[in-house]
């Protein structure tokens, strides 16, 4: 009788405790394959990255001497964007909010985070979207990181014409 009272203590203990020590690894091991994916990405497109970011689902490197962005997301499936900052013209963050009313008080739910490429060379602007509420709901500071990288972006794109006028 004690033999089976301990064998279900030990099993009990085994389920409670087994799933929290889990669910670490396996995103941490999630965690390495994306970064694993991005240093191979700035290697085969022989990027130096002085400015790296990592929030949430994403993975972004600046190069500010090649002066590209890579941008690594991992939603379902993995995404890899290049951005050629040199023919970028502008970019624009945008931040789109819903209001919803809880328990009488209106709060604002964040719903997508976007940054918007307008290029030199052709008329169709190009969307990068940092965070989408239908594809996760769960927010790391999204628009401080977004607006972080805009700054990063906006310092690149107006130092560029500059340099170019000098050259």
């Amino acid at each position: 009788m004690k033999i089976d009272l301990i064998i279900i203590s030990v099993v009990m203990v085994l389920l409670v405790f087994l799933p929290f020590y889990l669910l670490p690894l396996m995103q941490l091991r999630g965690n390495k394959k994306m970064s694993n994916m991005f240093k191979n990405e700035s290697n085969r497109h022989n990027l130096k990255l002085d400015i790296k970011e990592c929030w949430n689902l994403n993975m972004v490197g600046i190069d500010s001497a090649a002066q590209k962005l890579l941008v690594v997301q991992s939603y379902e499936e993995v995404k890899i964007h290049l951005f050629d900052l040199k023919t970028v013209k502008q970019t624009e963050l945008l931040v789109s909010n819903i209001p919803v009313v809880k328990n009488g008080k209106t709060e604002n739910i964040l719903q997508r985070v976007d940054i918007v490429f307008s290029f030199y060379t052709k008329e169709e602007k190009e969307i990068l979207s940092l965070y989408d509420y239908d594809l996760n709901t769960y927010q790391d500071f999204e628009v401080k990181n977004a607006e972080k990288l805009q700054i990063h972006l906006q310092r690149l794109v107006i130092s560029h014409p500059v340099i170019k006028r000098t050259a």
